[in-house]
């Protein structure tokens, strides 16, 4: 780009191209996060909104399902750590525990180490849960690589600032992506702090940073004391986290299916309290009595009277709810089945054991396993970034990563008991599978396993040997003198 008192006019029309956003899509983003949250709009009576709706805005009121829809998956959906290997046998450091002591053995030993510092310096552990919930939610999240002060960083972003496009020729690869947000930050470009509008532009290998003053006043560069411009990246620093994009540019939310079964849901339960609240128990009438309904209050007990042989008194009985109740329940089941959801987290029953828990969670976890295939690619792609960034601008292991492979690992659930493991590991034994595979299963480190079983067996035998050499040491001294040659002769 020409510096900016010669930016031409075609430049400012890509760039207020670049800077404009669709309404529709940061709409979307606006209706499923207040979907998620519970402000859904719920149409109420006066006298519903009276009570169910006391705090105002504070608390709007829902039967809000499309937070346990997203929640579920969500909880499924961990990352525990990340093997970094060139052989068959990957090594799998904890993302949430950092390496202490470790020998350094190899290169991909001292990526581990590295890696693991990053990642914890970057709080990933806790990073991961905001953008895994923010990407099931509004169906995008963006997670940034840069370098700041020598170390490579990694943040994640709303989707409401970025805009992507991809390649036509290959459309899983990122051409472009913006991100235009607003700021008051204080610098010599914008030294009285006002509100100006940054916008990035993030290409394969590079970073354009630009600024707007105002609302539509022209853009320039955005120059930061001791940086290049544009800003040279070893790749594309922008990772995309969509959910069931199906080949799409963006996401699509997880709640997108649950909404018209959130807005039935609410419809009915709205019913079932005007219906209790109204017809939740009998009515009486009275017909031939000439006075004030106040004076018909009775209290336990008590009983009326009148003086008119033409009064009739009777009651109609309380409205029976269980018609409503049936299909409260019936709309649970069906938004389960719509999305894979295991029944018994929302709706009444009795909870399922064993291979009945396991079936039950079958669908839920099969779409877990496809988004961990799906997300998992990217971050990978976003660690391995963190080590190029690290090897041109820090202090990263020397190594060729086109010769190394990533591998990003995820929690998975753990349904059986300690019996029925130890008792699959037995069967698995008859079988043939080795003991550090079954170890390796148990959760343990099949080496240090057997470090400390030769460390306990040299210390059972040092014990033993210490008992016998005691015992005969003992037995010498209480055993006679044999006699000598001269002594058995006389």
């Amino acid at each position: 780009m020409p510096d900016n008192a010669v930016l031409s006019q075609r430049d400012q029309d890509f760039l207020k191209e670049c800077a404009s956003f669709s309404d529709a899509r940061l709409d979307a983003y606006a209706l499923y996060e207040s979907y998620y949250d519970g402000d859904q709009n719920v149409k109420l009576t006066d006298r519903t909104k009276k009570f169910l709706e006391q705090h105002g805005s504070q608390v709007k009121w829902c039967e809000n399902f499309c937070e346990p829809v997203v929640d579920i998956l969500a909880e499924r959906l961990v990352l525990t750590g990340f093997g970094i290997y060139a052989g068959d046998e990957p090594k799998k450091p904890s993302i949430l525990k950092r390496l202490v002591g470790k020998k350094t053995e190899d290169v991909t030993e001292q990526l581990h180490a590295y890696v693991d510092d990053l990642l914890e310096q970057n709080h990933v552990d806790s990073m991961q849960d905001v953008a895994h919930t923010t990407a099931l939610v509004k169906g995008d999240v963006f997670l940034v690589a840069y370098v700041e002060d020598g170390k490579p960083c990694l943040t994640w972003n709303p989707p409401e600032n970025f805009k992507v496009l991809y390649s036509k020729e290959k459309p899983d690869e990122m051409a472009l992506a913006i991100k235009r947000w607003t700021t008051n930050e204080e610098t010599p470009q914008n030294p009285e702090g006002d509100e100006i509008t940054r916008m990035n532009l993030y290409y394969p290998n590079q970073v354009e940073k630009y600024y707007q003053a105002g609302t539509d006043g022209p853009w320039s560069r955005w120059q930061t004391e001791g940086e290049s411009w544009p800003v040279t990246w070893p790749g594309m620093t922008v990772f995309h986290l969509k959910y069931k994009s199906l080949g799409r540019s963006y996401g699509r939310s997880r709640e997108k299916a649950a909404i018209p079964f959130q807005d039935e849901l609410n419809k009915q339960v709205v019913d079932l309290n005007m219906v209790m609240d109204h017809l939740g128990w009998p009515q009486r009438y009275a017909f031939g009595v000439d006075i004030d309904q106040g004076q018909l209050d009775a209290m336990i007990g008590d009983y009326l009277t009148s003086g008119n042989a033409e009064t009739k008194v009777g009651q109609f009985d309380a409205a029976d709810p269980s018609g409503i109740l049936d299909s409260i329940e019936q709309i649970l089941s069906r938004l389960a089945r719509r999305c894979r959801i295991p029944l018994h987290l929302i709706t009444t029953g009795a909870v399922p054991s064993g291979e009945s828990f396991k079936a039950a969670n079958a669908g839920i976890d099969s779409t877990a396993r496809l988004t961990q295939t799906e997300w998992g690619s990217v971050w990978e792609n976003a660690v391995r970034m963190l080590i190029r960034l690290g090897q041109v601008y820090g202090d990263a292991p020397d190594a060729d990563l086109d010769t190394l492979t990533i591998r990003c690992e995820w929690e998975q659930p753990d349904y059986g008991n300690e019996k029925e493991h130890l008792e699959a590991a037995v069967l698995k034994k008859e079988l043939g599978v080795s003991n550090d595979t079954l170890l390796t299963e148990l959760g343990y480190n099949p080496e240090e396993e057997r470090e400390k079983r030769a460390s306990e067996l040299a210390e059972s035998k040092q014990r033993a040997d210490m008992f016998f050499n005691a015992g005969n040491a003992e037995g010498a001294a209480n055993e006679e003198p044999a006699a000598t040659d001269e002594e058995q002769a006389a």
